[in-house]
């Protein structure tokens, strides 16, 4: 897993406490295999490792042929707010 810097968002000086940080990664992978009888199919992506997925919606996998390009976007985030609690 690669490390590095993150941006994190501070709340302003007299809120309370909080920040987030917010990752975005792109990925791209070559078709190397579809099976559309187990619904799988086979990507070729960094490092020329080759892995398996299964896909959630077996129509896409009509759409592509081997050899395509597929480019994958997914963003992480996090959140951490501090509030006080409730003094009974």
């Amino acid at each position: 897993m690669l490390n590095r810097a993150l941006p994190v968002v501070r709340n302003a000086e007299g809120e309370e406490p909080g920040m987030e940080s917010v990752d975005t990664r792109v990925i791209n992978a070559v078709v190397e295999e579809i099976n559309l009888e187990n619904n799988t199919i086979k990507l070729r992506g960094v490092n020329d490792v080759v892995e398996e997925y299964t896909a959630k919606n077996p129509d896409n996998l009509k759409k592509t042929a081997v050899g395509d390009l597929v480019v994958i976007t997914y963003t992480t985030s996090v959140v951490v707010s501090l509030r006080h609690a409730a003094q009974e």
